[in-house]
């Protein structure tokens, strides 16, 4: 409910305000490391499919080790409400082929020296957006500091959640570096979130874009993990 309530105060409903009335707008997150990976992104997916999941049209851009993930591959109830969409299976790949070509083409960008970074950002950006943009979905949230490249009228949102690929390239690793977000990737309207003031404000010094369009939505709390302690003195060697 915050991150709702949030992002309508912020002004990013609005980005699909103009959706057929009665009709709930259909909202794409890339959750491809949601329930399979443990790592903070994952957990930052999880956390958004549940919260949106009971509230809005929700589709998950996933890979299919999704189902291997899943104990006996049975989905969870949040997950039984979405609709999964495997972006990237050959099927798909084939079925958008020409328009995938096409837009390689325009895209020599994404290719690099190193087969896997090149099939990353191939994957991420061509295969997901040209995915994104037959399916008509009406707003996409790139979750993992990166975007689909489009070419529909589907909202956009993406969450930086580390900007030290830009400010401090050197610590990172090619891969990490390349799948990075692109200034020719967003558009004016591109609404961008961080969880912090500093990163935004360094996004902005490397990347220059609306201010109107930044917005700082701080991460959650699980009060199953951290929560008060009864009594002062009552952990193993503290106070």
């Amino acid at each position: 409910a915050p991150i709702i309530d949030r992002c309508e105060h912020h002004g990013i409903g609005a980005a699909v305000a103009g959706h057929p009335e009665g009709v709930s707008p259909s909202v794409a997150l890339l959750a491809q490391d949601a329930y399979v990976h443990r790592a903070g992104v994952a957990r930052y997916q999880l956390e958004l499919i549940r919260a949106l999941a009971p509230a809005c049209d929700l589709h998950l851009l996933v890979y299919r080790k999704l189902l291997d993930a899943l104990p006996g591959g049975r989905l969870t109830p949040e997950l039984a409400r979405c609709h999964l969409h495997y972006y990237s299976s050959p099927r798909e790949v084939l079925r958008g082929g020409p328009r995938i070509a096409g837009r390689l083409l325009a895209s020599l960008n994404l290719l690099d020296w190193q087969p896997e970074v090149a099939l990353l950002n191939v994957s991420t950006r061509l295969f997901a957006g040209v995915y994104c943009d037959r399916a008509q979905f009406s707003l996409v949230h790139g979750t993992a500091s990166y975007l689909p490249r489009m070419k529909g009228p589907a909202a956009r949102v993406v969450t930086v959640h580390d900007v030290t690929p830009l400010t401090m390239p050197e610590v990172h690793t090619r891969v990490t570096k390349r799948a990075f977000i692109r200034r020719s990737e967003l558009t004016p309207e591109t609404e961008v979130v961080f969880d912090a003031k500093a990163p935004m404000e360094d996004f902005l010094h490397e990347i220059a874009h609306p201010e109107e369009h930044c917005h700082v939505i701080p991460l959650g709390v699980d009060h199953a993990t951290f929560f008060p302690r009864d009594a002062p003195g009552d952990s193993p060697g503290g106070p």
